[in-house]
């Protein structure tokens, strides 16, 4: 059970109540399928990335990819009232630096969509998040071999 503490002078805390219906779906791992589950989280296989790829964000909470190739990504909107975070962990893999386009329904912090590394085996973690209205993008992380 998540509780929230009750503060009666700052009126209705939306996000608050938000945030705790998305983390108990995360505690409810019976909407996951087909992902392993490591540590208590679902983590969904690595995938390999090239050319017009489409984003699952609804399923597992971590999902490892290999660009293999230059990529086009696209997303589908989420549900409403329902409230995803998905992180993508994505490693350039050789022989070839590879490009990724992001999708134009991400509003990402800062407004500016990440770049891929061109550094061979290096990683780019991005955390993608449905606020139940919309796309919200934020890295995490680059990482350089």
């Amino acid at each position: 059970m998540i509780i929230q503490p009750d503060f009666p002078d700052q009126g209705e805390r939306p996000w608050g109540d938000k945030l705790n219906v998305a983390l108990q779906q995360i505690v409810d791992q019976s909407n996951w399928t087909n992902e392993a589950v490591t540590n208590g989280f679902p983590i969904k296989p690595s995938a390999l990335w090239n050319g017009a790829q489409t984003l699952d964000a609804t399923t597992a909470l971590v999902q490892t990819i290999s660009l293999t190739g230059n990529a086009v990504l696209t997303l589908a909107p989420g549900v409403a009232d329902k409230y995803y975070v998905k992180t993508f962990i994505i490693q350039q893999t050789p022989p070839t630096a590879s490009t990724l386009t992001w999708p134009t329904n991400v509003e990402w912090a800062g407004d500016i969509a990440p770049l891929m590394p061109t550094v061979l085996n290096s990683e780019l973690i991005v955390h993608l998040m449905w606020t139940g209205f919309a796309w919200r993008g934020l890295v995490a992380g680059v990482f350089f071999p």
